[in-house]
Order: structure tokens, then sequence, then C-alpha cells
């Protein structure tokens, strides 16, 4: 593995003598004193523009009548130990992007040498670089928890007034992070944050803190709370952003039917549905998940049932790789279990909710299934099903470092 080294100005003088063999006196000519340069390799006495070029003349000069070509210059001379370790963490960033492209041990071996080679210096905006990119790197590795570690280092050493620009970016960040990992309080303290501190943050910015503010808050069952922030995003975007205005009638229909205003939730998810533009657009799963859930909350079965059946229908034109998917099988196992009674495709459903979590590193959605599971395993009366049920909710609970079997 390359390493790089910073050299105080002394040292390479000492180095630059040692490696063409020329004594002080020489190098010192008529113009300077062999004392100065010996302050000077010992870092006694800061080198002077005038004195590296006297020095460098007297060099060539020596090195001339020996045949001996010299590839050092003034520059090289005169960095000092800050510019070398500006140009030392620049290659670490460019060897760090190049290597986050690809997933393995590389970039994080590099990410632990850079920080080690920063953890002594003053280079503040370096460390928020190196820190921002390793956020990215373990957000599109689905490593949510790793990803808020790196923003939140890189925020805490900006400065609200000098860094705006770079600090509402980490904010944004730390705001779409939270979430995955359940933690809707630092979420919604996150984005209250961006809109109380920054009041000309911009229209796109205020509507992302916003929208994301209505998320934690949905989550923490708060479905006013949430409704009110979602009717201020609603009127920017409706007319500017199709895509984002399905998205919002989406949540709002969702808060709804918390509420119990089943007939206004399905208003707005049928003004969302006709909005979708394609068969393959997420949304429109989303959208008959959430409907297919207000039907069985109203206890209509019928209805239920065909929406359902559109839904398995059309599941097979997206990429099991979208966390909607995986959230798609829950519901689809929730509604399974508890309303319609099919207990083994609801066994189903719920296992392959999991293994997708699992797979994006979902933790709180894997925590949401296991009481589920648990319910399921104690009404299932195929041994085979209980049996694959039972193993995996102790699947997941040895990679826990847990095990509760009383359940059994």
């Amino acid at each position: 593995m390359e390493t790089y080294e910073i050299v105080s100005v002394g040292e390479k003088l000492k180095r630059l003598r040692k490696k063409y063999k020329v004594k002080q006196e020489a190098l010192a000519g008529d113009e300077i004193t062999r004392n100065l340069i010996s302050q000077i390799e010992h870092n006694k006495v800061r080198l002077t523009e005038n004195s590296a070029r006297i020095m460098l003349q007297n060099l060539k000069q020596i090195c001339n009548k020996r045949n001996i070509e010299v590839c050092e210059d003034i520059d090289y001379l005169m960095e000092d130990e800050k510019a070398q370790a500006v140009k030392i963490v620049d290659k670490y960033i460019d060897e760090l992007k190049k290597l986050s492209t690809y997933k393995g041990d590389n970039f994080l071996s590099k990410l632990a040498q850079t920080e080690e080679f920063l953890a002594d210096l003053q280079l503040k905006y370096k460390k928020i670089e190196v820190f921002n990119l390793a956020g990215d790197y373990f957000l599109s590795n689905s490593d949510f928890y790793k990803s808020a570690l790196y923003y939140e280092k890189a925020r805490a050493l900006m400065e609200v007034d000098a860094d705006k620009d770079a600090m509402i970016l980490v904010l944004r960040k730390l705001s779409k992070v939270y979430l995955p990992l359940g933690q809707f309080e630092k979420n919604i303290a996150i984005t209250e944050y961006a809109i109380n501190n920054f009041p000309n943050i911009g229209e796109k910015y205020y509507c992302i803190f916003l929208y994301n503010s209505a998320l934690g808050y949905l989550m923490l069952k708060q479905y006013k709370r949430a409704l009110e922030k979602l009717n201020i995003v609603e009127e920017i975007v409706k007319s500017k952003d199709k895509r984002k205005y399905v998205d919002v009638l989406i949540q709002k229909a969702y808060c709804l039917g918390f509420l119990k205003q089943y007939k206004e939730a399905l208003e707005s998810y049928n003004k969302a549905l006709k909005l979708v533009d394609s068969k393959t657009n997420i949304q429109m799963i989303i959208i008959l998940v959430n409907i297919c859930v207000i039907h069985s909350d109203l206890k209509d079965y019928i209805s239920t049932k065909k929406v359902m059946k559109n839904i398995f229908n059309n599941l097979k034109n997206f990429n099991e790789n979208d966390k909607y998917i995986a959230g798609t099988y829950f519901e689809m196992a929730k509604i399974l279990h508890r309303n319609l009674k099919e207990l083994t495709r609801a066994k189903e459903c719920y296992i392959k909710a999991l293994k997708l979590f699992e797979k994006m590193s979902e933790y709180y959605w894997i925590k949401e299934i296991v009481p589920n599971l648990i319910e399921l395993y104690a009404e299932l009366e195929n041994p085979e099903d209980r049996k694959e049920v039972k193993e995996k909710i102790l699947e997941l609970e040895s990679k826990n470092g847990k095990s509760d079997t009383k359940i059994w």
C-alpha cells in the first residue's frame, strides 16, 4: 500500500545535500553563511525565497561540473509541511473516489489510512470532504449506520455561517439516512434545524426538508403534524414536479388512512394513480398496496383480494432490490395474516420481505416483521410452515445475539 511522507523544509534541504553529496560550505557560497544553512536544516530559521534561490544556483553550478542534473526547483524547497499535507490528502481523496465505485476492503483500508494521516492535521475542509465521501460510500452500500456516523463527523466540523452550503447538503443527507435507521426524532430535529437556521434555503431544499420531516412524524404516528407539512409541500410541487406531487399525495393518503378518514384517503390515492403514467413505475405499486390496506381496514375483502391480485400480477415488472418491493410483501403479509387468514401465503410474504430487507440492511423494518412472525407461528397449523417460521425467527435472534425460546 502506497504511503506518503511530510518532510520539513530543513529536512528537505539536508536530504538534498546528501543526495548530491554537497557540504554546507559549498552550498552557502559567498552570499550566505554555512551557519544559516545549519540553522535552516535544524528548523530554527525559516527559509526565505532569496536564500533558497542562492542555494539552488550554487547546487546547480557544482552539479554541472560533475555532469549531474538537478531535478529539484525552488518550489520544492519552499513548500512547507501544510502545503505538502494538502497535496497528500488530495491524492488520498482521488484514490478514495476511484475506489468508491467498487465494493470490498480496498476503500475501507484506504479510508482508514486517510483518517490516520489526517488525525493530527488542522485541515478542516479536507476532513469534511473525506467524511462526506465516506458517508456517500456507505450510503450507496446501504450501511446507514456508518453513513450517518461520517455525515455527523462532517457536520461537527462545520460552522453555520462559514459553511452554509456544505452544512445544508450534509443536513439533507442526514435527514435521508436517519429514516431507515428508525431514528425518527433525529430526522425531525435535523430537518427543522435546517429550516429554522437557513431561512433563504431555497424552494428545492425547503420542500426536501419539509417532506422528510413529515415522514419522521408519520413514522412516529403523529399523523396530523405530518399532514400539516405535507399540505405545504403539496402546494409548492403540484404544478412543478409530478413525481414529487404523487409522493406527497401517497403520504397524505397514508396519514388519512391511519386517522380513519378512509374516503379522503382513497380520493388522494386515486388522484395519485391517475398521475402515474407507467405500469413499471414503482409509485403504482405503492398506491395499489395502500388502497389494498384501506379496503382491508374497511373489511371489504372482495375489493381487497381484487387489488391484491393486481399487485402480485404487477410485481414481476419490478426489480426486487427496490426497497418498496420489500415493503409491498410486508404489507401483503399483514393483510393475508390478520384479515384474510391465509396463513401459508402470509408466511411466504413475511419471509420474502425479510430476505429483501436483510439484503438492503433495512434494520428498522426487520425489527417490525419479527413480532408478526412470532404471532403467525402460534397460529400456523401445518408443521412444515411452523418449522420454516421458527427457523427464520431463531436465525434473526441469533444475529442479534439473543434467543427467546419461551415462544416455542
